[in-house]
């Protein structure tokens, strides 16, 4: 082998990806652990030197994540340069630890042993000798990490198949619109105002939120009533768009006590990954592309988990019916309104959201009917 490619090692390192990348018994994050290996190895014996071994390190693992990847629709549809470099830099950061390797691999430098030998006045061999072993003890610091998994979600092929069956084939027709308005007006009243947006990380949803600052602000001065304030606010600390509370539900294998993780992946893919599959339908004309927000509150309640009484529900469909005729707005209410895994019964269930029931005239007594067979 070294006949073949003489002294360039860039080509013998190109060829151990692409070998690596093939190699089709290994699952991702061990491939990624043996890249890994591979690539530090490469610093750690002074191979290459610390600024061409990091750069070989995000070139080659954005090609296996980006590039060469096995996730078919993820090239259909994550196809901006941008959406891509977004999910890389997720994946390899929290998902796969790359910082724990690139720290590992900086301390192997002599220029850092040399720097810190000269104002420590240690001697060199000893200093060197002490970030490497603090860079191997990184390393697999690192690698124990990635093999564990704290954090883990689902590829773009796996997220895909959740938006069944396809936005070709719902029947809005057959679906009573005020259901959706119901959920928007429980979880989510942005989600109208933010046409091409998913998150709260827009111009669209910080301009309604300061609009409803404002108007809570003059209401709170009027009656000098703090407690108008607070309860008025509620939503505005912690807030989760539908769109966020839907990608989560669906994209997040495990770590999903990983709140800080959790969070910046909502943010992400909620772009990416919905903006993309948007694209995709439009592009593609696919029929009912125009009603895509329907189509998401849709596999919203085929996909999100709701608790009823000491009851979880994994789909919200599980408990109102996967028949979309046979929905009722009474027992939609009963489902929105264990959304948030609060403690509903038949005593409080009228008073959580008064306002939704006097607006879509909803029948007290079937509320309180349904709630008694649930607590059967």
């Amino acid at each position: 082998m070294a006949d073949l490619f003489g002294n360039n090692y860039f080509f013998l390192y190109i060829f151990a990806c692409i070998t690596i990348f093939n190699y089709s018994s290994f699952k991702e994050n061990q491939k990624i652990i043996i890249l890994y290996l591979t690539t530090f190895g490469m610093g750690f014996l002074k191979i290459f030197d610390i600024g061409t071994t990091v750069l070989f390190l995000i070139v080659s693992s954005f090609l296996f994540l980006e590039i060469l990847t096995q996730d078919d629709f993820k090239m259909k549809i994550i196809t901006k340069v941008r959406y891509k470099l977004l999910d890389y830099l997720f994946l390899i950061i929290f998902q796969y630890g790359v910082i724990y390797v690139i720290l590992s691999i900086l301390l192997t430098s002599f220029k850092l042993s040399y720097y810190v030998s000269s104002i420590s006045y240690y001697p060199f061999e000893n200093v060197k000798i002490f970030f490497q072993c603090i860079s191997i003890l990184l390393f697999i610091t690192g690698i124990v990490k990635i093999t564990s998994e704290k954090f883990k979600i689902k590829n773009i092929n796996e997220l895909i198949s959740v938006f069944m069956p396809s936005i070709n084939m719902v029947p809005f027709d057959k679906i009573d619109h005020e259901i959706f308005n119901m959920l928007i007006d429980m979880e989510d009243k942005t989600f109208r105002i933010r046409a091409n947006t998913y998150n709260f990380f827009s111009l669209e949803f910080l301009g309604y939120k300061l609009g409803q600052f404002k108007q809570i602000k003059t209401i709170a001065q009027k009656y000098q009533k703090t407690i108008v304030y607070v309860k008025a606010t509620r939503h505005i600390r912690g807030y989760s768009t539908i769109e966020m509370q839907l990608i989560r539900s669906i994209g997040i294998m495990y770590g999903y006590n990983i709140t800080i993780t959790r969070k910046i992946y909502e943010m992400i893919y909620t772009t990416i990954f919905l903006k993309s599959l948007r694209n995709y339908y439009v592009k593609n004309t696919y029929a009912n592309h125009t009603r895509y927000k329907d189509f998401l509150i849709y596999t919203y309640l085929r996909n999100v988990n709701t608790k009823i009484g000491n009851k979880y529900y994994p789909r919200i469909i599980d408990f109102i019916g996967d028949n979309e005729e046979t929905w009722s707005k009474e027992k939609c209410y009963i489902a929105f309104s264990g959304l948030p895994h609060r403690a509903i019964n038949s005593e409080n269930i009228l008073s959580i959201h008064p306002d939704i029931i006097e607006k879509y005239q909803l029948n007290k007594e079937k509320i309180l009917k349904l709630m008694d067979e649930t607590e059967i």
